[in-house]
């Protein structure tokens, strides 16, 4: 199975070298399903949300290294965030198309709202059961 490090590659322990093809692999299948999910916006968006937030927790403190470095140019992890961000700006994308969303929302604050929630779950061990109502408040938010 890939994951979204490479530890094939000579490197000291623990450090492990990012691998933006896994991530790829990985995300589009999920950002494809939430872009031409059939239901209402709000079904659009909480399924892009999960999708998102089961992404980045695939690791145990992903989700709060992902969010904290999204939009930093500076960050050792960036490719990865521009990847995530963008697959998140086509779903914005296509919810401004149908005047779903409010004025100014854009992928990096989805992607920072959404990993925050994520992060809570991971540090907690939270289930989706107890994520589920935090998204949806996310999502009544956004929508216009």
């Amino acid at each position: 199975m890939t994951t979204l490090f490479d530890d094939s590659l000579p490197v000291s322990p623990p450090a492990r070298r990012f691998d933006a093809a896994a991530l790829l692999e990985g995300l589009n299948p999920q950002q494809r399903a939430a872009v031409a999910h059939e239901g209402s916006p709000r079904d659009v968006l909480l399924a892009w949300f999960e999708s998102y937030a089961a992404l980045i927790s695939l690791h145990k403190g992903g989700p709060a290294k992902i969010t904290s470095a999204m939009g930093d140019r500076t960050s050792p992890i960036h490719t990865k965030c521009k990847i995530l961000a963008t697959a998140a700006d086509r779903v914005v994308g296509r919810l401004d198309e149908e005047q779903a969303l409010k004025a100014g929302i854009d992928a990096v604050q989805m992607c920072r709202l959404v990993g925050a929630v994520a992060a809570v779950a991971d540090q907690g061990d939270l289930d989706a059961a107890a994520v589920r109502p935090m998204l949806e408040v996310i999502a009544d938010g956004m929508l216009a």
